[in-house]
């Protein structure tokens, strides 16, 4: 086996990461295709181990956002529901806006799912 200090490292992550992202590969076929690169498995599992803990903070980070957004806009799409109801004369006309707060709840069901979902690496 080829001792990793000796490996050029930037070129295994660029490989591995295209593996993951662009071939949907898993923990198992990544480790092996590293170690029929040269590596030993060791290393190996720790690159994929590695890339693995950043994909799963960029989804999480991703995730967090789209939970502030959803929340966002369902706050103010019933403020706006809300204040318009509040000024409407009696009988008169006011505005409800239901597409806006059900937006509100697909983007906060979209940051739950990134939130809490696992690396893409580790599913099987």
């Amino acid at each position: 086996m080829i001792d990793p200090s000796e490996k050029n490292k930037a070129d295994i992550y660029k490989y591995t990461m295209h593996m993951v992202l662009a071939e949907n590969s898993r923990k198992k076929i990544l480790n092996d295709l590293i170690t029929k690169k040269g590596l030993d498995e060791a290393s190996a599992k720790k690159i994929i181990d590695n890339i693995s803990d950043e994909l799963l903070k960029v989804k999480k980070a991703k995730g967090k956002i789209n939970l502030i957004l959803g929340t966002i806009i369902i706050a103010l799409g019933l403020g706006v529901s809300i204040l318009s109801i509040s000024i409407a004369r009696k009988g008169g006309l006011y505005l409800l806006t239901i597409g806006i707060v059900l937006g509100g709840f697909l983007k906060l069901g979209q940051g739950f799912m990134q939130y809490f979902s696992k690396s893409p690496i580790d599913r099987y």
